[in-house]
């Protein structure tokens, strides 16, 4: 089966987004593309735009867009501390979106963490005034920290709400941490 992808990726090179694109919802690190699918639907008027390091997700977020029909979908592939400078202009994006990121429990994996200072500034640099950063995890302390760290960025309030019921949309690791019985944390910068 051969799908025809065009239109939907984009490269650093020609993805130029900026505030004329009409609010655009952003999801780092979207997986198989299930909410990121759910974002476009509910924001039809809206561009949704996917950033994520897995050449296999790119191709199953772009099959599961397409076959949705969900035409407001742009894909990025690549790391997002890079595509969040070169792609977008500042204060052009709605919201941006992190559901399940990996914790990097190990000290010394602590640099690989999304939840730094400068990726804080970053995101905050890229959000329009009233603009959201959220993020989901089943990992309480890096709730917590994500909290702390938008907190302690300016411009940012953040708060962390714990056991929520989800994220609107039932995504694979959602699934997999509530039948395991583990609570979903919310951290919301605004």
């Amino acid at each position: 089966m051969y799908w025809n992808f065009g239109g939907l990726l984009r490269g650093p090179r020609d993805a130029r987004f900026s505030r004329a694109d009409g609010g655009l919802v952003v999801e780092i690190g979207f997986g198989n593309g299930e909410y990121l699918a759910h974002l476009a639907g509910a924001n039809p008027d809206s561009t949704a735009v996917g950033i994520e390091v897995s050449q296999w997700c790119i191709a199953k977020a772009a099959r599961r867009a397409l076959a949705m029909g969900r035409l407001n979908v742009r894909l990025l592939h690549g790391d997002a501390r890079y595509l969040l400078r070169a792609a977008f202009e500042p204060e052009c994006v709605r919201a941006i979106y992190m559901n399940f990121p990996c914790p990097w429990p190990k000290k010394r994996h602590a640099g690989r963490r999304v939840a730094t200072p400068d990726f804080a500034r970053l995101i905050s640099s890229r959000l329009f005034p009233g603009g959201t950063f959220t993020l989901a995890t089943d990992v309480g302390w890096y709730a917590e920290e994500t909290r702390e760290i938008f907190a302690g960025c300016a411009g940012f309030e953040a708060e962390t709400a714990e056991g929520v019921a989800g994220l609107g949309c039932g995504t694979k690791y959602e699934r997999k941490w509530s039948s395991m019985g583990r609570d979903t944390h919310m951290v919301v910068a605004k």
